[in-house]
């Protein structure tokens, strides 16, 4: 099930489990159910994405909830707006991805833009971060630290910077100026030395409690009653939701990042929570959108992030767009996705197996606290499945955790050698070693709370890039070095070796081999060219 960061592979669940789509707990709008060498594709072919939960439990049912479109409204009727797909596959799940990446990929308009090989919209620097540092405050502290990040990962890094604004966290939004003195002097030399800045903002909501919020009511959601719709967080203020389809809302925005741009000289900004909360509903009749829930909350989005994006990718500019999370039907405009939501040893890479190539994710966090095992098993695992290392704190440059650190360069030095298949490519196989590969144990912090991991130690990934070539990646978490064996399928007979420190020819392979073997280094990585 396409769930929380990558997708989970859950084995005879006795609970049931369901998502609301789009949101995090739901990324896609498919579920997949194997037996052996059998799937069961279970699929809403829905190019508006409408609202959906999807919830299933082994043995009972099945079944696909959408809200009714003008909720409420007497005399309303209502069919489902989108076809159902089911149909019977031979393969794993892997196979079960791809039949839906070919319907999404050519009938979602969020794939109309084409491959991030074929873009012109989405910047170049942020293509290239290979390790991303998460940071918070002035510029006096977040500066050094970037400097000295940047300096010992070696290839481009971005940092996303939290609290660069004089207003306390998820209060006051979304009056987020001035920023803090200097902050501005900050983004440009950092931005100059190569580094992806990019700032947090919060696009969704406005804060109660400030005066302009009375000018901002009429656009906020509202529930059945005509009420605002409220979420409260950690700093207790009451935060109203705003209706993405109204252009008050959607002017605010773009003036903030447009002041984010023009005055800062960031290329980046963070777009809080929009594909990571699921639609509100919306009784405003005023808005002119349909009572309750609708497509519009996912075209109200679209139309507040055009315009965004042509903005900030025109005349000159390179400014990038990221938001929280990896709901699928925003990523024409959204370019990066932060899946920073807890790691656990069941998960499958269906995000890349369907989108590889078309957008970007980063983030391989939750295993930091848990010492260097923990932390390099979940590199590991999250390099050969396609994402941008790193979003952890300065921690990670402290002397006690030169080790994390070591591996995190290694391995983003190498994903430098291989956009044409981490960015612009696409996953096709996650390697089974034909050999005995040690397990390695650590604690991550997990959908089920701070808990245990089990995994290889030696974790691969075969991608393909635009020109043919081949990718076969291979991470090792371990403190020693272990051979890694799997099948051969390749037609091609020569190989490249390619490490963090430099490239090697291997020697040829014989016409009749079925398995290949390489042995990986001690908490390294390899790259296998296929040409």
């Amino acid at each position: 099930m396409g769930r929380g960061t990558w997708g989970r592979l859950f084995k005879d669940p006795a609970e049931q489990i369901q998502g609301e789509y789009p949101s995090h707990s739901l990324p896609m709008q498919f579920i997949l159910l194997q037996d052996g060498e059998y799937g069961l594709y279970l699929a809403a072919h829905d190019p508006e994405a409408w609202y959906k939960t999807f919830a299933i439990q082994t043995g009972v049912e099945f079944r696909v909830t959408t809200r009714v479109n003008d909720m409420g409204v007497p005399g309303n009727d209502w069919t489902s707006p989108y076809p159902f797909a089911l149909g019977i596959y031979k393969g794993s799940w892997l196979e079960g991805c791809k039949k839906y990446r070919a319907w999404v990929t050519r009938n979602a308009p969020w794939t109309s833009k084409g491959l991030l090989a074929q873009r012109k919209d989405v910047p170049a620097h942020v293509q290239n971060v290979c390790a991303w540092l998460l940071a918070s405050g002035a510029p006096g502290d977040v500066t050094p630290q970037v400097k000295q990040f940047a300096s010992e990962i070696g290839v481009p890094v971005g940092v996303h910077w939290y609290n660069w604004h004089e207003i306390p966290f998820d209060t006051f939004y979304p009056n987020y100026f001035p920023t803090k003195p200097g902050f501005p002097e900050a983004v440009k030399e950092l931005v100059a030395s190569g580094v992806t800045v990019m700032p947090y903002i919060n696009s969704r909501l406005w804060d109660t409690a400030n005066e302009n919020f009375q000018l901002a009511k009429p656009a906020a959601s509202k529930n059945e009653k005509g009420e605002v719709t409220i979420e409260e967080y950690g700093s207790g203020a009451k935060l109203a939701a705003m209706c993405p389809t109204q252009p008050l809302w959607q002017e605010k925005v773009a003036e903030i990042i447009r002041g984010l741009g023009n005055d800062c000289g960031v290329n980046a900004v963070y777009l809080d929570q929009i594909a990571s909360a699921p639609p509100r509903v919306c009784f405003d009749a005023t808005h002119g959108h349909a009572l309750g829930s609708g497509p519009w909350w996912v075209g109200g989005y679209r139309a507040l992030l055009t315009p965004i994006k042509q903005w900030a990718t025109t005349e000159g500019r390179s400014i990038a767009l990221t938001s929280e999370n990896n709901a699928e039907p925003y990523m024409d405009n959204i370019d990066a996705h932060l899946i920073w939501t807890p790691r656990s040893d069941d998960e499958i890479p269906m995000i890349t197996a369907v989108y590889s190539g078309y957008t970007l994710y980063y983030a391989s966090n939750r295993a930091f606290a848990y010492g260097d095992v923990s932390y390099c098993l979940c590199q590991a695992r999250d390099f050969v499945w396609g994402t941008q290392l790193g979003w952890d704190g300065a921690e990670i440059l402290a002397p006690e955790h030169k080790e994390k650190l070591e591996f995190l360069k290694r391995l983003a030095r190498l994903r430098a050698k291989a956009l044409d298949y981490f960015v612009r490519g696409e996953l096709v196989e996650v390697l089974a070693f034909t050999n005995e590969i040690p397990s390695l144990s650590g604690t991550w912090n997990t959908p089920n709370g701070d808990g245990p991991v089990t995994l290889p130690a030696v974790h691969g990934a075969r991608w393909t890039s635009p020109d043919g070539s081949a990718a076969i990646a291979i991470a090792n978490a371990d403190t020693v070095a272990h051979e890694a064996t799997f099948p051969w399928t390749a037609t091609a007979r020569r190989v490249e070796r390619i490490g963090a420190d430099g490239n090697q020819a291997l020697p040829g392979v014989a016409k009749d081999a079925a398995t290949y073997t390489i042995e990986v280094p001690a908490r390294d990585g390899i790259l296998l060219i296929i040409r």
